[in-house]
């Protein structure tokens, strides 16, 4: 991977704009990792020499430990401040979200006191849009999008860095032997897989068109039989 970073005077106390991310990996490949099951059958060596975008724990779970991180929680960037090479966050993020599913978590208010390898994003929509998400209306290139998931600024952040072609892994809008996240996750799953598989699909096909890059997902299997492991999609069909 690329040298870490450089910390540019902004004005501010941060370090680092969404403009000097952008572009900085153009034409790679660049992994992004969700939290799925499936991520924990991937080997975390197999990322040592590629590219990856983190979502939320995920590659600090799996032990990777050279990667840019997206996540919509600013308490995420205070925990995992000393692993990234370079974070983006909202500024605008619902104090709701974090205290409905992780008591006790509340945001930051001031994301820019965070750190100088930290982007503070103002997205197009400053609320959750939850199963109203829709990258057609409210997505634009330059400033990463608030999904109903943060796979979906993940994504975004990948395509802003100048991936040709986006893998995304452990997106599974699924379980795997009754799991729906990697072991050692530190946040209570949720399955709302109906919603996440359509707006990812919605994601692919506008990255497609915004960016001209290919969105694709890693089986990290021999085939789609899962070498004998059971899958439950958003159909609950195995």
């Amino acid at each position: 991977m690329a040298d870490q970073v450089d910390t540019v005077s902004s004005g501010t106390v941060l370090g680092v704009k969404l403009e000097d991310l952008q572009g900085r990996h153009a034409g790679e490949t660049i992994y992004v990792l969700g939290s799925g099951a499936s991520l924990g059958f991937v080997d975390p060596r197999f990322f040592s020499d590629k590219t990856v975008v983190s979502v939320n724990f995920s590659a600090s779970t799996l032990g990777v430990s050279d990667y840019y991180l997206f996540t919509h929680y600013h308490y995420v960037v205070e925990d995992l401040r000393e692993d990234f090479r370079a974070a983006v966050t909202h500024r605008l993020c619902s104090t709701r979200w974090s205290g409905e599913q992780f008591p006790g978590r509340g945001e930051n208010p001031f994301p820019e006191s965070i750190g100088l390898n930290v982007v503070v994003n103002d997205p197009p929509s400053a609320t959750p849009p939850g199963s109203g998400f829709d990258p057609w209306g409210t997505a634009k290139r330059d400033r990463l999008v608030f999904g109903s998931s943060s796979v979906h600024g993940a994504i975004q952040l990948a395509a802003e860095m100048g991936a040709s072609w986006i893998v995304l892994v452990g997106a599974d809008c699924g379980t795997i032997d009754g799991e729906n996240r990697i072991a050692g996750y530190p946040t209570v799953g949720h399955d709302p897989w109906v919603l996440y598989d359509r707006d990812l699909v919605a994601m692919k096909s506008w990255i497609s068109s915004a960016y001209s890059a290919g969105v694709y997902s890693l089986n990290p299997f021999v085939n789609f039989n899962l070498e004998g492991h059971n899958f439950r999609g958003v159909n609950g069909d195995t």
